[in-house]
Order: C-alpha cells, then sequence, then structure tokens
C-alpha cells in the first residue's frame, strides 16, 4: 500500500431485546480491533476513542474527520436462542459509501470462528480495495476454545470498563469464573489483575495485597504466554503505582507496543 490506512471499528449495536447481552456486543467490537492490530500496516483506533461514539448518533464522516481515519466498520449484534446474528459494514469515511455489508448467522458456539471470519473478511476487502499487504490464516485468537469461560471474560471486561467501584467487584466475579472454567485462559487472568489494581489505587482494598495480587496474576499469564502485550502493559503500571520507577514503567510500555504495535493504550 502507497500509505498506512486507518479504521475505527465503532460500538456494535446490540440489537437484542435482552439488555444483559450488551457485554456481548462490546465484546465482538474489542475482538476485532485486537484482530485488526495484528496487521501492521493498518493503523487501529484505539478502544478507548472508538467507544466514545457509543449510541451517538454522528455521522459516518464527521466521526472519521474527527478521528482522522480513512474506514470506519460498523456492525450490530441480534440474539435469538442459541443462535446470533451479526453484521458488518465497512465505509469509506470522507464520502461514506460502503464498500461491503456482510450478515452471519451461527450458533454461539461458532462464536470465535465468526470474530476470525469477520476480520479476515475485513482486512481482505481493504486489501481488494487499497492494496496488497499479508494476512495470516488467523487474526482472531480469543486464548481459550471454552465459551462459557469466553463468556464470563466478557461479561468481566463488560463491567471492568465502567471504572466503578461497584461494577469493579461484579467483574472480579466474573473473570475468577471464567478462571474456574479455565485455569490458563490469560485475559481473564489480566482482566482480573485491572480489577485489583483498580481496587488498589481508589482505596476500595488495601494497596499492598491488591498489587500482590495483581503482580502474581501478570507474572502467572507471562508463563503462559511470555509475549502478552496486556501483561506487559499491567507491569508498566505496576512499576509506575507501586513502585513509582519511570523507567521501568516506560520499558515495559515499549514492550507492549513490541509485542502489539498496534496497541492504543501504551502509545498514549
Amino acid at each position: 500500500m502507497s500509505k498506512t490506512l486507518s479504521i475505527a471499528v465503532l460500538p456494535f449495536a446490540n440489537m437484542s431485546n435482552k439488555e444483559d447481552s450488551e457485554f456481548f456486543a462490546d465484546g465482538m467490537t474489542e475482538e476485532i480491533i485486537n484482530a485488526l492490530t495484528r496487521i501492521p500496516e493498518l493503523k487501529i483506533t484505539s478502544r478507548t476513542s472508538s467507544f466514545f461514539y457509543k449510541n451517538k448518533n454522528i455521522p459516518v464522516s464527521v466521526i472519521g474527520q474527527e478521528l482522522g481515519v480513512h474506514l470506519i466498520l460498523e456492525g450490530s449484534v441480534r440474539f435469538g436462542g442459541n443462535k446470533v446474528r451479526i453484521t458488518a459494514q465497512l465505509i469509506q469515511a470522507e464520502e461514506d459509501y460502503h464498500l461491503f455489508s456482510e450478515t452471519w448467522d451461527r450458533s454461539l458456539d461458532d462464536v470465535f470462528q465468526v470474530q476470525d471470519d469477520v476480520s479476515l473478511l475485513i482486512a481482505d476487502r481493504i486489501r481488494e480495495n487499497f492494496g496488497h499487504f499479508e494476512i495470516t490464516d488467523h487474526l482472531a485468537n480469543q486464548g481459550t476454545r471454552k465459551v462459557d469461560a469466553y463468556e464470563f471474560c466478557l461479561k468481566g471486561k463488560y463491567h471492568k470498563n465502567k471504572w466503578s467501584v461497584e461494577d469493579a467487584k461484579i467483574a472480579k466475579r466474573f473473570f475468577e469464573k471464567s478462571l474456574e472454567i479455565d485455569p490458563e485462559f490469560t485475559d481473564a487472568m489480566i482482566g482480573l489483575a485491572d480489577v485489583y489494581s483498580f481496587l488498589g489505587m481508589v482505596g476500595a482494598m488495601s494497596f499492598e495485597e491488591s498489587w500482590t495480587k495483581c503482580n502474581d496474576l501478570i507474572e502467572k499469564a507471562l508463563v503462559i504466554d511470555p509475549k502478552h502485550p496486556e501483561a506487559f502493559y499491567q507491569k508498566g503500571h505496576s512499576a509506575l503505582f507501586k513502585e513509582v520507577n519511570f523507567s521501568k514503567a516506560l520499558e515495559y510500555a515499549n514492550l507492549a507496543i513490541q509485542y502489539k504495535p498496534n496497541y492504543g493504550l501504551p502509545n498514549h
């Protein structure tokens, strides 16, 4: 490609009647963002920036201009029994025209494959329209094949991202349930570690105990996945807030970026 393309993945709309399925729509969005970060030729807007536009009726062209991106991905999720329908549209932001629109009807047991299918199709359509770049056979990487563990982890992330003490405690229970099902699910470990650090920082838990539990989980995750970028980002948090060691915090942030070049948080 002649220049780096940028894309923002907007929060997928929850079209289900069940309010408690909101976590799945948010989780689908986050997983697609994470999958697309595996393509070095694409610049991906961070989750924080993308989720600013959740439930806001703003024209795509305006969002594209505000975020400074070429492409916008938007979509929706609708449940029916054990089935889920996912739609996705890739839009050229400046002129507001569709590059593709696709619908997937799948069993919830196939959720991992759906995320991979969506991410690969997006990458392929971008490649068709804007020039060649290499993509792997799989972009999505959930870290578990156990759907129940994954669902509890998504619920944990949903509540964690509300950043309140009450929601953090709810998130803690969901991450713990996820790890009961799959004790080696690193995303749940990192999520739980993040909860502990937050509770310690806001005084809802002993500072020393919270960071000890946080760091134990991080080290366990790194034994399983020595290049887990979120683990190094969390280690940077620990170095900064617990040890007050700025150089070590920067070192860990750089490692997070090294293992995930499009990782938005440490880049900020």
